[in-house]
C-alpha cells in the first residue's frame, strides 16, 4: 500500500487539521472507490514516540484513489487532541491503514508536524489567563535556524536558498499539485510511471504511426489485410525461416539443397527383407545365406563355347590353349617325350626306361630278333616272315 499525503491547518474550532491522501493497494495500483479505515496517532517527542492523541476514521476513496478527512474529528481512541501542548516539544503523525475498511491497521508513514500545530496552539493563547506554561511566543528566523521564543525549540532548515523549499505533493482529480506555486501535472493514466502512457495509432498513406515519437512503419501492400502479407523464406545451415514472425523449424537432413526427391536414405536387411528408409520400399532376398555380408555370396560357375563365367560380377577367362571340348579332366591331351632312354607323358601320364637303346629316335634302324618256326623265318617288330621249305628234310642236297 502507498499514501502520497498532504496536511493543511483549520484555524478554528473543532481542534483539526486536514489530511488528504492517494491510497493504492499492494500491487500498486490506485484504490478506487473503495472502502478504508485509517488510525492516526499524535507522538510526542519522536517518530517512536508515546501517543498522546489516538483516533479511527473510515471513508470511501474517489473514483482517483483520493480521500479528503480532517483529523480530529474522528472516533477518538486514546486522549485529547485539545490537551496535546504543540508548542512544549516535537510532534509526529503516525498513519496506519486497512484497505478493505476494517480495523487489521498496517503501518503506512511517520512524519513530523511543523506547521499545522502552530495554528492550533495559537487558539489556545487566544484566551488570557495567569498561565505562564501558554504566553504567547515569537517565532524568529536567524539564517538558516528558526527559533520559538520560551523554550519552544529550534528547527535547522540547513540553507537559506528560497528556491529548493520543502514541498508538499497533493492529487486534485486528474492532477499532481506542488505546493509553493510548483505547478501541477496531469496523471490521467493513474501511475507515475513515463514509460506506459497512452499513445494514437493512425494510417497515413502506407505508413502506420504511433503518436508521441512512437515511431511510424510502411505497411505498403496495397490492402489493409495483415493475414496476406509477402513473406521471406530463408535458411541458415539447418534452420528453416520465415519472416515476420512467421516461426521456423530445423531440416533434420541437411542435404545442402531444398529437393526433396534426392534425399539421403538408408538400406537395411531384417531377415531376408531387405528396406530403403523414407517410404523406397522393400523386397525378399531370394537366396537368404543368413548374413547382412555381401562379400559372401553365393555364385554360379558357367562355361559358354571356351570362356569360364563367375556370376555375380565374379569375372569369366577364355580357355583359348589347349581346350579339348569337354568339361572331364580325364581325357585330356597329352604329350609323349624321350630324353635318352626315358620315356615321359605329359601331365603326370608317367615315364619308363626303353631298356633298347639305340642311340637315335629313329624307328626305322630298331634292332631285331630272327626266329624259325617250322619253316618259317620270322623277324621281330614287324620286319617279316620267310618260309624256307626245301620239299625234304635232306640236309645234304640243300
Amino acid at each position: 500500500m502507498f499514501l502520497l499525503m498532504g496536511l493543511g491547518a483549520l484555524a478554528q474550532v473543532p481542534k483539526s487539521f486536514n489530511f488528504q491522501a492517494v491510497v493504492r493497494g499492494s500491487d500498486g495500483k490506485i484504490l478506487q472507490n473503495n472502502d478504508v479505515s485509517f488510525r492516526f496517532s499524535i507522538l510526542q517527542t519522536s517518530a517512536l514516540g508515546t501517543p498522546v492523541y489516538v483516533e479511527r476514521q473510515s471513508t470511501t476513496t474517489n473514483d482517483y484513489g483520493l480521500v479528503n478527512l480532517q483529523i480530529g474529528n474522528g472516533t477518538v481512541l486514546s486522549g485529547d487532541m485539545g490537551n496535546v501542548e504543540w508548542g512544549q516539544d516535537k510532534f509526529y503523525l503516525k498513519v496506519d491503514l486497512d484497505e478493505n475498511g476494517g480495523t487489521s491497521f498496517t503501518d503506512m508513514t511517520v512524519q513530523q508536524l511543523v506547521s499545522v500545530p502552530f495554528a492550533l496552539h495559537a487558539e489556545t493563547v487566544s484566551n488570557s489567563d495567569n498561565d505562564s506554561t501558554n504566553e504567547l511566543q515569537t517565532l524568529v528566523k536567524n539564517g538558516f535556524v528558526i527559533t520559538l521564543s520560551d523554550g519552544g525549540g529550534i528547527i535547522n532548515l540547513n540553507d537559506d536558498d528560497a528556491q529548493n523549499e520543502l514541498q508538499q505533493i497533493t492529487r486534485v482529480g486528474d492532477s499532481l499539485v506542488l505546493s509553493g506555486n510548483g505547478g501541477m501535472a496531469s496523471v490521467l493514466d493513474d501511475d507515475s510511471d513515463p514509460t506506459n502512457e497512452f499513445q494514437t495509432l493512425s494510417k497515413s498513406g502506407n505508413n502506420i504511426i504511433l503518436s508521441d515519437g512512437g515511431g511510424s512503419v510502411d505497411v505498403s501492400d496495397n490492402d489493409s489485410d495483415p493475414n496476406n502479407e509477402i513473406q521471406t523464406l530463408s535458411r541458415n545451415n539447418t534452420t528453416i525461416s520465415l519472416s515476420n514472425g512467421g516461426g521456423s523449424f530445423t531440416d533434420r537432413v541437411n542435404d545442402a539443397d531444398s529437393s526433396t526427391t534426392n534425399e539421403i536414405q538408408t538400406i537395411s536387411k531384417s531377415g531376408n527383407t531387405v528396406t530403403l528408409s523414407n517410404s523406397g520400399g522393400s523386397f525378399t532376398d531370394e537366396v537368404y545365406d543368413g548374413d547382412s555380408s555381401a562379400t559372401n555370396e553365393l555364385q554360379t560357375i558357367s562355361l559358354s563355347g571356351n570362356t569360364v563365367t563367375l556370376s555375380d560380377g565374379g569375372g569369366s577367362f577364355n580357355l583359348t590353349t589347349g581346350y579339348d571340348g569337354d568339361s572331364s579332366s580325364t581325357n585330356e591331351l597329352q604329350m609323349i617325350s624321350k630324353s635318352g632312354n626315358t620315356v615321359t607323358l605329359s601331365k603326370s601320364g608317367g615315364s619308363f626306361t626303353d631298356d633298347v637303346y639305340d642311340g637315335d629316335s629313329s624307328v626305322t634302324n630298331e634292332l631285331q630278333t630272327l626266329s624259325r618256326s617250322g619253316s618259317n623265318l620270322i623277324l621281330s617288330d614287324g620286319g617279316g616272315t620267310v618260309n624256307i621249305s626245301d620239299a625234304d628234310s635232306s640236309t645234304t642236297n640243300e
